[in-house]
């Protein structure tokens, strides 16, 4: 089940990625969810599948660019990043603030499409 759902998440960023070179955010699962429902997870210790979410997208990213997103980074530092977009921008959608951590470190990956409009 877990390796059916990863190959579909990877699916999805691969197709996205073969659009163009700024592609939409296309996402599924908890990347759905609010950066307000982050920071509640994040503050009540209930974050694993969060987490586990954001670093997913971002290695499946980075599969389908070849690229190392990583470098230099651990998984507390992205979640970190994650933490303080996500306080500044509360309504946006999880994976709205990956895919600008995304272009921050590899710009012009994404053409985000925020779900609150903003």
């Amino acid at each position: 089940m877990l390796r059916n759902q990863r190959l579909i998440i990877v699916s999805l960023v691969i197709a996205a990625l073969w659009a163009g070179t700024a592609n939409a955010v296309t996402a599924i699962g908890l990347g759905m969810e609010s950066c307000g429902s982050w920071t509640e997870a994040r503050r009540t210790r209930t974050s694993f599948g969060y987490e586990q979410w954001v670093v997913g997208f971002m290695s499946g990213v980075a599969g389908a660019l070849n690229d190392n997103l990583f470098d230099g980074k651990d998984a507390q530092g992205v979640w970190g990043w994650v933490d303080s977009y996500c306080r500044a921008h509360p309504l946006e959608m999880l994976a709205v603030a990956t895919a600008e951590l995304i272009n921050t470190i590899q710009p012009r990956t994404f053409t985000p499409l925020s779900r609150t409009g903003r």
